[in-house]
């Protein structure tokens, strides 16, 4: 005969794929686009050394200060500025309308 399976273990499951969906539709809403206005990100305090000289020799066009600081609102190429910017401590998200040097 089995075992019935337990409701603390059944709750944990289900509060595991709830966790799941919501990461999933966060990573969504942050992925940036093909190509537009993106927030690069520094991960460290050293990450913005040599930021400017970066974006200008990946064509990346600075609009404004981002939301946070050290942060960069920039209009740009995800394929040419995505993998740099992560290899150097930056990450690149997507730039939302509302707050990011757009009114």
């Amino acid at each position: 005969m089995r075992k019935p399976v337990s409701h603390s273990i059944t709750n944990r499951l289900c509060a595991l794929q709830a966790a799941m969906v919501v990461l999933a539709i966060s990573l969504m809403a942050f992925a940036p686009p093909a190509e537009g206005r993106m927030i690069i990100l520094p991960l460290s305090p050293g990450a913005t050394t040599g930021l400017v000289n970066d974006l200008h020799s990946l064509d990346a066009r600075p609009l404004d200060g981002g939301p946070l600081p050290g942060s960069v609102v920039v209009v740009a190429n995800r394929a040419d500025l995505f993998m740099n910017m992560l290899w150097t401590g930056r990450l690149v998200i997507a730039a939302p309308n509302a707050g990011c040097g757009r009114t």
